[in-house]
């Protein structure tokens, strides 16, 4: 080698080092994770709130991760209904949260 590159050096290649074939799909043994999916809802909730519950446990709003029309009309059915924070925890969350929405941008949903 020249003088500007410096001298070459040998690397030792460590037993447990990523190979070429390990980059293209090759399994390397150890089990894939599983992806994180909420459980089935129950055939008959106990009480819409358990229902609502059980839906917004693994999603921020009913219809997925943006506020929907349902949203708004479910939100109008449960305004002002006392809610157990300790027994209905996500509901409590998405009542506080979707009441921090003015009228109109509820409408606009």
């Amino acid at each position: 080698r020249d003088a500007v590159s410096g001298p070459r050096i040998a690397h030792a290649r460590r037993p447990n080092s990523v190979t070429p074939t390990s980059r293209i799909g090759v399994t390397t043994g150890r089990p894939k994770a599983a992806a994180a999916t909420p459980p089935p809802a129950p055939a008959a909730a106990k009480s819409p709130l358990a229902a609502l519950e059980a839906t917004l446990a693994y999603q921020p709003y009913v219809g997925g991760y943006l506020a929907s029309a349902e949203d708004a009309k479910l939100f109008a059915t449960h305004r002002g209904t006392a809610v157990d924070a300790a027994a209905f925890p996500s509901v409590a969350r998405w009542l506080g949260h979707v009441a921090s929405f003015d009228d109109a941008t509820r409408a606009a949903w």
